[in-house]
């Protein structure tokens, strides 16, 4: 129905603040940011709404990306937070979001980390983005000793003469090449 069904308005007073909740008013009808008090049309708090028919300012939740910041007012989760259902909480381990996430999938692995639950990237390999892209591994005839790599400033070339397999994470694993022998 239209919000004029729903709420009455003294004779002369102009605008939608100046009117009065019905008793029959469903509040999820009236707008999704109003509530009832005392027959007067509110607002709910900045950043929150109401979706239910109780007319009370208790029906009034947090948006997504919002927590309940007390005093009855929602709060914007900042970057490597995500706020479920008006609670404010961390992402998980080595990873982060962006601000105004809502759920724990906005979370994703930082650089250096990879996975479904975002471990290290392995010595032999990097990763220098945030994301859900896979570990990089180190070229062939190269190694990374260091683990959670960002980038590939933590790449050493093996020693002249000598190879080594893509993805090595050691000195140890470049090898004199054919016809070649002695200290690597």
């Amino acid at each position: 129905p239209p919000l004029s069904s729903l709420l009455d308005s003294p004779a002369g007073a102009g605008g939608q603040e100046n009117c009065c909740c019905r008793a029959v008013t469903v509040k999820s009808m009236v707008s999704p940011l109003l509530w009832c008090r005392a027959d007067t049309l509110q607002p709910c708090p900045l950043n929150s709404s109401s979706e239910s028919n109780s007319g009370l300012i208790s029906a009034c939740a947090c948006d997504v990306g919002h927590y309940s910041g007390g005093a009855s007012w929602c709060v914007a989760c900042a970057a490597g937070q995500f706020c479920a259902g008006g609670v404010l909480q961390s992402c998980p381990g080595e990873s982060t979001s962006g601000a105004l996430s809502g759920d724990a999938s906005d979370c994703s692995c930082n650089a250096g980390y990879s996975g479904a639950l975002c471990e290290a990237c392995p010595a032999g390999s990097y990763k220098g983005t945030a994301g859900s892209a896979a570990c990089t591994l180190v070229a062939a005839n190269s190694f990374s000793w260091v683990a959670a790599a960002t980038d590939a400033s933590y790449v050493e070339s093996c020693p002249w003469l000598t190879s080594s397999p893509e993805g090595s994470s050691s000195i140890d694993e470049c090898l004199c090449n054919a016809g070649y022998i002695g200290l690597a």
